[in-house]
């Protein structure tokens, strides 16, 4: 296959996605072409997310009966 097939399929290809899909085709290739510019996945901030957590055991710290044997 030439380059200039390569490419023609390419962009057929291209053309069938969503836009979703897009996008994330357009990270691929930024990240291709400027590997200096790659944007480094972080883990959340922790409490970044209010009222995630709406209720909680009194005893939610002590050991579990499954580990007994362990500990």
């Amino acid at each position: 296959m030439s380059l200039a097939e390569l490419k023609l399929e390419l962009y057929r290809q291209i053309d069938t996605l969503n836009e979703n899909e897009l996008l994330k085709l357009n990270n691929v290739v930024q990240t291709l072409t400027h590997p200096e510019n790659e944007v480094k996945k972080t883990r959340g901030i922790i409490g970044s997310i209010p009222n995630l957590v709406v209720y909680m055991s009194d005893d939610f710290d002590e050991p579990l009966e499954d580990f007994k044997d362990y500990m």
